[in-house]
């Protein structure tokens, strides 16, 4: 998956998406900012491509073997959204939410 959102500092988020295990963070080109794990990248871009502030009503999902230490390193380095717990849909996952207010999950399938 790559997906192209709106940020509004392309250093604020390069600094938050290096202190997450696993993402190869760059500053690409046109003013941009990738953060990519495991083949999956997030473009981020301050243009207003879309007239608006950045806003996403979903969540982003990233899948991890052994989530238990990798909980226990994002735990200390940032405030979770939702801490790690077996959901209904059989993951076991936790989020954060970025600088930007987007939500990501990690998960491993139970």
């Amino acid at each position: 998956m790559n997906i192209l959102l709106r940020c509004l500092s392309i250093d604020e988020t390069k600094k938050f998406y290096q202190k997450i295990p696993g993402f190869q963070v760059e500053v690409t080109e046109n003013h941009t900012c990738t953060a990519s794990r495991d083949g999956d990248a997030i473009i981020f871009t301050e243009a207003d491509l879309w007239g608006s502030d950045p806003r996403c009503t979903g969540t982003l999902y990233f899948f991890i073997d052994d989530i238990e230490p990798f909980f226990a390193e994002i735990n200390a380095r940032m405030k979770c959204q939702w801490p790690l717990q077996e959901m209904a849909y059989g993951l076991r996952e936790f989020a954060v939410t970025d600088n930007n207010g987007y939500t990501l999950a990690f998960s491993e399938r139970s």
